[in-house]
Parts: C-alpha cells; sequence; structure tokens
C-alpha cells in the first residue's frame, strides 16, 4: 500500500470514529417494548421471566438485555398453547 493510500483510509476511519458519537445508527437509552402485551401471550412461565430478569440483571449492554427481553420468549408467547386430551387449546 502506498503512502497516499494509507493516508485516505486512515483518514476516513478516524472521521468514522470521531462522528461515532454522533451517528444516526446509535439508539438513545429508552428501547421500546415489542413484546407482546401479556393478555395477549399463549403461555405465561415464571420461569422464562426470571431468566429473562436474571440476564438482564447480568449484562452491561442494555440493548442486548431488552433484545434478549424480546426474542427469547416470542416462540412462547405466539405459538405455543395448551392442549387438553380431547385436543381443545386453551390459554394458560
Amino acid at each position: 500500500m502506498n503512502r497516499k493510500t494509507f493516508l485516505q483510509n486512515t483518514s476516513v476511519l478516524g472521521a468514522g470514529l470521531a462522528l461515532n458519537k454522533f451517528s444516526f445508527a446509535q439508539t438513545s437509552q429508552s428501547f421500546p417494548e415489542v413484546r407482546w402485551p401479556v393478555s395477549k401471550r399463549h403461555f405465561k412461565s415464571d420461569v422464562i421471566e426470571n431468566a429473562i430478569k436474571a440476564f438482564q440483571s447480568k449484562v452491561a449492554n442494555k440493548e442486548l438485555g431488552w433484545l434478549f427481553n424480546n426474542c427469547f420468549p416470542n416462540t412462547l408467547d405466539t405459538t405455543v398453547f395448551i392442549a387438553n386430551k380431547t385436543g381443545s387449546r386453551t390459554r394458560m
């Protein structure tokens, strides 16, 4: 790599790092709740809720905790039903 190319690449990288603080890609620390409301969930589990709280308390990245809260229980919230032996489905 010649000197000119090196200087161009490092100046672009430096500008990107300097402007990172002002990036439009960054979000605020207030993340929206996008998980289904409790009244619409098909399955509820205290074990799952406790696992989410435990994960969020141990992870330093708040966005990762928010993502885990919205994604981890999604299958249970939207697709799992409790069924009787007769096959009729009920909500828990």
